[in-house]
């Protein structure tokens, strides 16, 4: 797929540029042909009915949502689980708490 796609703008831009006189021109029509085939024609085809533009489908976007809700809800009951876990320290040495806050969540940020 990628020798046609090549193949097919390698043409292209032998045929404007024996077309055209001078550089500047063939290069200005060439970069307006490469931005409708790359940016336009894409966005034309996700706006029709019954196209969501997700590669998945219009079903994409309700799956990808889900998947980050319950990204979320056990990244939310993993922290309750921690603040219960440290709450002894929280009340006794506030700052420590603070500290070890800090450090897993650097540490939760890596990974």
């Amino acid at each position: 797929m990628f020798f046609l796609y090549l193949s097919v703008f390698f043409s292209l831009g032998l045929f404007v540029s024996a077309r055209t006189t001078r550089s500047s021109t063939s290069f200005l029509v060439l970069l307006f042909v490469w931005v409708v085939f790359v940016m336009v024609i894409p966005r034309s085809r996700s706006s029709q009915p019954g196209r969501s533009g997700h590669p998945l489908g219009p079903r994409g976007h309700s799956q990808k949502d889900a998947f980050l809700q319950q990204i979320q809800a056990e990244g939310q009951k993993g922290f309750g689980d921690w603040a219960q876990k440290n709450q002894e320290l929280a009340k006794t040495d506030v700052k420590a708490y603070q500290e070890k806050l800090a450090s897993s969540s650097r540490t939760t940020n890596r990974s």
